[in-house]
């Protein structure tokens, strides 16, 4: 179960990490356009 736990929180992380990166490079992307 630990595991388990464990292996969901380092995913949660990459995918906040990754969401976070994709919204920053299209706010670039946007002020580029703009």
């Amino acid at each position: 179960m630990e595991m388990k736990v464990e292996k969901l929180k380092g995913r949660a992380v990459r995918v906040s990490i990754a969401i976070s990166f994709c919204f920053s490079s299209l706010s670039v992307i946007i002020d580029h356009a703009g």
